[in-house]
């Protein structure tokens, strides 16, 4: 009985949860395979003067209402151009007329900046706030996103304060694949195959890339050598500057090519602005398969970039004959094209 007065007593003193006036909100930010994660609770202007009054300069501010902000980091990052470990982070501010410093603190679990410490600072970086439109609650965004980089910028009332956050995107990817590698995905070529093109796309770590061009052609259980496999290794290897091997490897390619692989890879050249080594894969699809839509498509788009219309015509005309259904519409689009093009000529 004594327990349960105890027990009633302890609750009673904790009170009631009720709404907070100033809600609680979340935002990510995924770059690469890293991610940034801000929560905090968002207090309104209501016609106050906030910078130097509500929120006094010289002084640290939980960069938000009630709870620490909280960022959290999954991976070490340069914020501001400093380096910044992954972790868990209070988020604090010192605001002046001029330059703010922005605090990253160990501690993430008080209550705002009340009880903040100096000596749990993991980082201090110096920022300048800029004019923006009127935001009544405080909002975080992030602005600007590159392929490894993104703005976190906090937005109230004519005020942005702009935080740069940016990851070492390739070296998290590849140590993730090395990572990944060791598990399950080690057991097939496809996920070798993966971790070998992101190197070739990337043109990042180009080395390793060609190790798992090789694993991925060695298969898990067998050779996987295909024209995937191997049109990867003889890219990479012609961006090493291997041009001899990058050669006599992308011709064991092409000879186990299916029609529509190398259809795709003639596209790529397209693609490139390389219209005349287009052409030439094309002439191979078209002797390799001969008589086929797609080696009518093909040679349709090699003589349609290197300026014969007419002939394009023809075989834009064959290729749609025989194209299964889902390909006739961009085929006849193409022969619309070719027929206005001949127009302007005065050609029929």
């Amino acid at each position: 009985m004594i327990g349960l007065c105890c027990l009633l007593q302890t609750s009673f003193a904790q009170g009631i949860q009720a709404p907070k006036v100033s809600q609680k909100a979340k935002v990510v930010q995924e770059i690469g395979m890293s991610y940034i994660v801000v929560s905090y609770h968002r207090p309104a202007v209501k016609e106050r003067e906030v910078w130097g009054k509500m929120v006094p300069y010289g002084q640290v501010w939980r960069a938000g209402a009630n709870d620490n902000t909280v960022i959290k980091l999954s991976h070490e990052a340069k914020v501001g151009g400093q380096t910044l470990a992954a972790g868990t982070y209070g988020l604090h501010m010192i605001p002046t007329e001029k330059d703010w410093t922005i605090i990253f603190s160990t501690n993430s679990s008080s209550w705002g900046s009340y009880s903040y410490d100096e000596k749990e600072d993991a980082l201090r970086v110096t920022v300048t706030p800029k004019e923006g439109p009127h935001h009544e609650f405080l909002t975080y965004s992030f602005e600007n996103p590159t392929a490894n980089s993104v703005d976190l910028t906090l937005s109230w009332e004519k005020l942005q304060v702009p935080i740069s956050i940016a990851f070492d995107a390739h070296e998290i990817a590849l140590a993730s694949f090395s990572n990944q590698l060791r598990s399950t995905a080690g057991f097939s070529w496809q996920g070798f195959q993966q971790a070998a093109n992101y190197c070739l796309t990337n043109e990042v770590n180009l080395e390793q890339g060609l190790k798992w061009a090789d694993n991925a052609i060695a298969g898990g259980f067998g050779s996987q050598a295909n024209f995937t496999t191997l049109s990867t290794k003889s890219q990479i290897l012609a961006k090493m500057g291997n041009a001899d091997e990058a050669k006599t490897t992308m011709d064991k390619a092409l000879a186990m090519a299916t029609d529509m692989e190398l259809y795709g890879y003639g596209s790529q050249f397209i693609g490139q602005g390389q219209n005349e080594k287009a052409f030439e894969i094309y002439k191979l699809l078209a002797k390799r398969f001969p008589d086929t839509w797609i080696a009518h498509a093909g040679l349709a788009a090699g003589n349609r970039v290197t300026g014969n219309p007419a002939e394009a015509l023809k075989h834009y005309k064959k290729a749609h004959e025989g194209a299964p259904d889902q390909w006739k519409p961009s085929l006849q689009t193409r022969i619309d094209s070719m027929k206005k093009e001949l127009a302007g000529k005065g050609d029929k």
